[in-house]
């Protein structure tokens, strides 16, 4: 579990001290976000709105399309890299993208 431990607005970002270490959020990074009050899944930031002096909102573009506005701060996760064993002996084409 990563709990966020301090959050600061910059110009066009928040910069973020979780409980494992440092993170900055700003339109265009890739997240996990939270859909309709419920899972999780990745999508990407498409925006910032400022709620209050302290506060603001981020929508988010999923993957599959669907978008979500409004978000808060905690309904936002750090999208790790996925990892994938792979068997001895076994081929497979592996496809690079770059997440920056």
């Amino acid at each position: 579990l990563v709990t966020i431990k301090s959050a600061v607005r910059q110009k066009h970002a928040w910069e973020l001290e979780l409980s494992r270490g440092r993170i900055t959020w700003k339109v265009g990074d890739r997240v996990l976000a939270q859909y309709k009050q419920g899972k999780y899944y990745p999508g990407q930031i498409t925006s910032i709105n400022r709620v209050n002096d302290k506060e603001d909102s981020f929508d988010v573009a999923f993957n599959d399309g669907d978008k979500e506005k409004g978000l808060s701060l905690s309904q936002l996760q750090e999208l790790k890299p996925q990892t994938r064993a792979f068997k001895p002996g076994i081929s497979t084409d592996i496809i690079l993208i770059s997440t920056e």
